[in-house]
């Protein structure tokens, strides 16, 4: 039995590539289990032949929540679907309600953030918009006493300041769905809500406000103790895409680095990193960023693009000057780099794309890199960028199954849509050839 059942609803991933369950459901958890509430989470990972057997009314679905509902019997059941995964979760909220009617359905993140309106059409008792560290536990007791609030759109009162009051994932989030990337076990956390940038193309400050917020050295080492003790994990990957913005969060990392140095913790860190950020910090002060990269051995940075016309238009804050700074930056320290590009900018031409590909190429066979890719530019709601092309009318499709990064969903200058896709699926079917031996090597060595 469970008061609360979290569903984690993941696709775009070949069958046993990568886990990443949702931190988010694993902080609300622990949340609520203060409180006295229990709560379950289980993993459904949305195979091709699965979404087929779910859009054709098939009930591969139902059978398998039939099961679930009848062991857990959850008053509340909670999705966090994104925009790519959005209108198979609504066939899912469908099944439960069929299945337990009197079940509340709840909804939240980014998608549910920009169209609550619509998510209450199409099913959701509740939406919970932005971040619901505060609202959602209250929201649990409210149920569990047997009130159901008339406030059916839900926004949160304040917002997290100091993230180290955040409980660690709770050992239940992940008992169901443990993190991996081809059965190798990873450790995950979150250090930092936010950011400073304002990307064009991206959510984050839309969604998670202006101000960036870092959780202490002190924070971060006991949640990683905690998961070590609970996972035995000695792979961590840090999930937020900013966790070094500046020297101070620099220094943050080094402290961090010299405390699991200190504590005999055994442990390499993965995640993402700004090439701006990285070129400033070897030039100011490269003798930390020595220290804090001997922990690292993969470095995921978005690149995106290589002209200096569509990193201004952007507004990524970068130039191709500063992208390869970066790159020497890590390249001399010995590190392991993804790079992420996408194509798609109002500034593509065929000709702008050979050329970043060639680039992404020579990127691809050095012995550094680690896995290269390219998606396409997607105007995802609550970005200005979507603001943009719908306002211009340029949007091709509302069709949120599309939004995944693989299609062009705007009507561009100089590409068609399908032209632009295949240089994207052929690109990456070149660029993604064994990658799970160099995972493994990459992370047992």
């Amino acid at each position: 039995m469970s008061d609360v059942l979290f569903i984690d609803v993941m696709q775009n991933m070949a069958v046993g590539e990568a886990v990443w369950p949702n931190t988010g459901f694993g902080i609300m958890g622990a949340s609520i289990e203060k409180e006295g509430y229990s709560f379950s989470t289980i993993g459904i990972v949305l195979t091709e032949d699965k979404v087929k057997n779910l859009y054709e009314g098939g009930n591969l679905f139902h059978t398998e929540l039939e099961k679930i509902l009848e062991e857990k019997r959850p008053k509340i059941v909670v999705f966090s679907p994104l925009t790519h995964t959005y209108n198979k979760v609504i066939k899912l909220t469908g099944i439960v309600k069929q299945i337990q009617p009197e079940t509340v359905v709840c909804g939240g993140n980014i998608h549910v953030t920009a169209f609550p309106d619509q998510a209450l059409k199409d099913g959701f008792d509740y939406v919970f918009m932005k971040e619901g560290f505060f609202t959602f536990p209250r929201f649990v007791k409210e149920i569990m006493k047997g009130n159901k609030p008339t406030i059916k759109i839900i926004y949160p009162e304040k917002f997290i300041q100091n993230l180290d009051t955040l409980p660690f994932i709770s050992k239940n989030a992940w008992n169901n769905l443990k993190p991996a990337v081809f059965g190798l076990p990873f450790g995950m956390i979150s250090t930092s809500f936010s950011c400073l940038n304002s990307c064009k193309f991206c959510c984050n400050r839309n969604f998670a406000g202006t101000k960036w917020k870092m959780m202490s050295a002190n924070r971060v080492i006991e949640e990683i103790k905690y998961q070590v003790d609970q996972w035995n994990f000695s792979n961590f990957f840090i999930t937020d895409p900013n966790n070094m913005l500046n020297e101070k969060s620099a220094y943050r990392m080094l402290n961090i680095v010299n405390r699991i140095k200190s504590e005999g913790l055994k442990i390499q860190f993965s995640g993402f990193m700004r090439l701006d950020v990285l070129s400033k910090l070897d030039k100011k002060i490269p003798h930390i960023l020595d220290k804090i990269l001997e922990m690292w051995n993969l470095v995921v940075v978005g690149v995106e693009s290589i002209s200096d016309d569509t990193l201004k238009d952007w507004r990524k804050n970068l130039s191709f000057n500063v992208i390869k700074k970066g790159f020497d930056a890590l390249v001399k320290r010995d590190i392991t780099i993804g790079s992420g590009f996408m194509i798609g900018s109002f500034h593509d031409t065929r000709e702008s794309v050979k050329k970043m590909i060639s680039f992404m190429r020579n990127i691809a066979i050095q012995p550094y890199s680690f896995k290269v890719s390219v998606q396409i530019l997607t105007p995802y709601p609550i970005t200005d960028f979507y603001n943009e092309v719908e306002q211009r009318g340029l949007l091709l499709s509302k069709d949120w199954d599309l939004y995944d990064e693989h299609h062009l969903l705007f009507k561009h200058p100089a590409f068609k849509p399908a032209e632009l896709e295949k240089i994207r699926n052929e690109t990456n079917d070149e660029f993604t050839k064994n990658i799970k031996e160099r995972v493994l090597r990459n992370f047992t060595k």
